[in-house]
């Protein structure tokens, strides 16, 4: 199984073309905000969600400003949760074992991006990540019927988020001999599954280095004329007929998840297509930093919490194909 170790290092977040600064204020209102809210407290701090926090955790870093050292108090509070959490006894399999895996993935990307080695944290993490591994390789999910994080499918999305973190943390952790098996389970998960998956998914396994190129061939062929995405073309999905419309042309997360993962997976900002749809995430950010996104679920109300984690997406991972230089 071949991973890729990744560390997120900024790269011309600050050259003029798009408001970086902007961004960076949106995203820590909005994890004020996430720290807030009663629905996303747990023991030792606020959960991380795909929708919110977790894209938060990988986008922040790109765009510190001249003069920022280090994580600010949303991030430290944020990971100080997540040490927290991961300390507990592992519990065995169940239908969802989301955190175990986002525990994993969280505390991999903090050891690889500070150079400091494997910690005793990230390592307990991983002990609770594969305890709860299930037989066939994968990990319950959570699924509350929303898409595209919380659907039957999104227990693929898990894993290969799981086969990210192995790969990413350090000190050679993807060759210990004790996780092999562990290991072998889960490429034959993602293996035997992949062709079953909506493309969002399987571009997630591009930043893990465990798919062939037609993934990314198909990522181009679904690229519409104006550079973008549309959600359509990341599918397939159900169909939500209280969604609200999502609009004509590309979407601003489709667009943002897309060019994001393929600039994990090593392709270079230059390459046309993905220079393409930079330049169209350029020109769609709005004067307060975000990059708009509707629920591809439900109507929200306006203001609500709800109603911004699409768009709290679409900022997060716009910001770091912008913002971010993949290093294998």
């Amino acid at each position: 199984m071949r991973f890729a170790a990744m560390l997120l290092l900024p790269l011309a977040a600050w050259a003029g073309d798009w408001d970086a600064r902007a961004a960076a204020k949106y995203l820590d209102g909005r994890a004020a905000e996430w720290a807030r809210w009663p629905r996303a407290a747990k023991e030792g701090g606020p959960c991380v969600s795909c929708h919110t926090t977790l894209g938060y955790l990988m986008a922040r870093p790109g765009l510190r400003a001249p003069g920022e050292t280090g994580p600010n108090e949303f991030e430290t509070g944020l990971l100080a949760g997540v040490r927290v959490r991961a300390a507990k006894d592992p519990a065995p399999p169940t239908a969802d074992n989301t955190q175990a895996v986002l525990n994993a993935l969280v505390l991999a990307m903090d050891d690889a991006r500070r150079g400091a080695g494997l910690s005793k944290d990230t390592e307990t993490a991983f002990h609770a990540m594969w305890a709860t591994q299930r037989e066939d390789g994968a990990w319950g999910w959570t699924n509350a019927n929303l898409e595209p994080w919380e659907v039957p499918e999104s227990v693929y999305f898990g894993a290969a988020l799981a086969a990210v973190a192995t790969g990413i943390a350090p000190d050679g952790y993807k060759d210990r001999p004790e996780i092999q098996e562990n290991v072998r389970r889960l490429r034959a998960y993602l293996t035997g599954n992949r062709d079953r998956q909506p493309l969002a998914n399987r571009l997630v396994l591009l930043w893990a280095k465990e798919t062939s190129p037609d993934a990314i061939d198909e990522a181009w062929s679904r690229q519409a004329a104006d550079g973008g995405w549309t959600l359509a073309a990341l599918g397939p999905w159900r169909d939500r007929p209280n969604a609200p419309p999502a609009g004509a042309g590309s979407s601003a997360y489709a667009t943002a998840w897309a060019a994001a993962m393929l600039r994990l997976s090593g392709i270079h900002a230059d390459e046309p297509h993905l220079a393409r749809a930079l330049a169209w995430l350029r020109t769609h950010q709005n004067a307060d930093g975000s990059w708009d996104a509707v629920s591809m679920n439900h109507q929200y109300p306006a203001g609500s919490m709800m109603e911004k984690f699409m768009r709290d997406a679409a900022t997060e991972y716009a910001a770091l194909a912008l913002a971010t230089e993949p290093r294998p």
